[in-house]
């Protein structure tokens, strides 16, 4: 008898707590263009409660227990827009949401090269009959060793499959360029 009684507690429970449930679905969409965003990112805050839209721009979240919340919708290179919804019934609330465009400012990049010893290494590396590989002055005072020969002369090769060391022996020192072979 007391095993009847419980069982129908905890099954009168389960009931009333999955009918208190909600369900929020809509569109998010370019605000002036009214495109959907696909991946748009829809969030209840302060819940672990959300979606992304999909293909239509559609989103859809279940089992939202009924409440105040605030809705999120965000996409990159838009503004985030957030909504203050109240889930209070068995039906489907629909939140359609049109987000506006904005600019996203980065840090500064600054970039810089080595033209002159670099086009003269370049220069002489296309001239020369024997030489392999020509590294600039400017290019040896990047690595951290002291000098070449502590850099024992290796050289990084990188190619669409792999990056693999090579190593190279030195031939010639020319003032500010150093000219180098391929080891066996």
């Amino acid at each position: 008898m007391k095993r009847t009684i419980f069982t129908l507690i905890v099954l009168m429970l389960l009931i009333s707590s999955g009918l208190s449930q909600g369900l929020l679905v809509g569109v998010v969409t370019d605000s002036l263009t009214k495109e959907p965003l696909i991946g748009a990112n829809i969030y209840l805050e302060g819940t672990a409660l959300g979606a992304s839209t999909d293909m239509d721009g559609a989103y859809r979240i279940e089992a939202v227990p009924y409440g105040s919340y605030t809705l999120v919708f965000s996409y990159l290179g838009y503004r985030t827009k957030k909504m203050a919804i109240t889930v209070d019934s068995k039906k489907r609330t629909k939140i359609d949401a049109g987000l506006i465009y904005d600019v996203i400012e980065g840090e500064e990049v600054v970039i810089t090269a080595q033209a002159d010893g670099q086009a003269e290494a370049i220069n002489k590396q296309i001239t020369a009959n024997s030489i392999i590989n020509v590294v600039s002055e400017e290019r040896i005072q990047e690595l951290p060793d002291a000098n070449a020969a502590e850099a024992d002369c290796q050289v990084w090769l990188c190619s669409v499959l792999e990056v693999k060391p090579i190593r190279w022996s030195c031939v010639v020192s020319v003032p500010g360029i150093l000219l180098f072979r391929l080891m066996e």
